[in-house]
């Protein structure tokens, strides 16, 4: 029996119907009539601004929810996951959530082995084996300056990362979603350069380093597909932390297919170390990015949050 067979109360579909440039919007229809014949009465919540799946997550939590299944990119699944982390640990922990990838990045749902075709997707569903997963707990000064808390369930990157995700939109204005994602990380390269960042993990000395990039990971991957931490791993507790360090720009560019296999062993300038804690500031202007979405800039202090939340994976 799986752990879905077990479960208590209706079944909600939280639906980001702008994910993928709006392709989702065509798409749902579909969607749902194969929902409907898989799991049976389905209710859905369509979200219609930013946060808007937090709020109505929440709202499906208190309302008595079995299940939770968001369909959308990274983004939505972030804010999916904050409307849990709102609720206390009996409802957060005891009612699963489920995903359907239908973004552009989707690197959550590789970490989990979650097909990103939606019925695959549902096939995982179905089967309702669930894992008790890691998150990470940000603490960060958002856009206006103010302290902010939010969660994290794959990663969050500031330097290149927060730049790119900064501009990746105005791109996308002119192109489609991978164009303007290559086009963000270029002109970033070029234009920002390394950032010297101050960075401390756990009871590590405090670090003074330049950086293009730094990652705080729960997930494996990171930025459509980057393999930037292949060793995390999302229910050990801990989080993989890496800088990619003073690199050449010629060496940026050389390293970066390293990026897709997997083999950044081979970067020498590249520090990985994993931690419980990692606190990070500069007195440049360094933006941050958590899960694919901008948010801010550096301070950040981050934690990680062990067993959190309970999600239905294929792996």
């Amino acid at each position: 029996m799986s752990d879905l067979d077990r479960r208590n109360g209706k079944i909600f579909f939280v639906v980001n119907p702008e994910s993928r440039a709006g392709a989702t919007r065509k798409r749902w229809p579909g969607i749902r009539e194969m929902a409907q014949k898989r799991l049976g009465p389905i209710e859905s919540r369509l979200t219609t601004a930013p946060r808007d799946a937090t709020d109505i997550t929440r709202r499906c939590l208190g309302a008595g929810a079995g299940l939770i299944v968001c369909v959308g990119g990274d983004g939505t699944l972030n804010e999916v996951v904050n409307g849990f982390m709102q609720e206390d640990e009996t409802v957060r922990r005891g009612t699963p959530l489920a995903y359907i990838p239908v973004g552009t990045g989707c690197d959550f749902a590789r970490s989990v082995a979650i097909p990103r075709d939606a019925a695959g997707a549902l096939d995982i569903i179905t089967r309702g084996k669930t894992r008790l997963i890691d998150l990470g707990r940000l603490c960060y000064t958002d856009g206006l300056g103010r302290e902010a808390v939010r969660y994290f369930d794959n990663a969050v990157s500031f330097g290149l990362g927060g730049t790119v995700v900064a501009r990746v939109r105005n791109y996308a204005r002119f192109c489609g979603p991978y164009t303007a994602y290559f086009f963000s990380i270029l002109s970033s390269v070029i234009l920002e350069g390394k950032k010297r960042v101050r960075l401390k993990v756990d009871d590590q000395a405090e670090s003074s380093l330049k950086a293009w990039h730094v990652v705080t990971a729960n997930g494996r991957f990171q930025g459509h597909a980057l393999q930037v931490a292949p060793d995390a791993s999302i229910d050990d507790g801990l989080l993989d932390v890496l800088v990619f360090g003073d690199i050449s720009l010629p060496d940026v560019f050389r390293h970066f297919p390293k990026l897709y296999s997997g083999k950044i062993e081979t970067i020498k300038e590249l520090i990985r170390t994993r931690g419980r804690k990692i606190v990070a500031s500069s007195d440049e202007p360094v933006l941050v990015e958590a899960d694919g979405e901008f948010i801010g800039r550096l301070p950040v202090e981050i934690e990680v949050v062990p067993a959190a939340l309970r999600v239905i994976a294929g792996a």
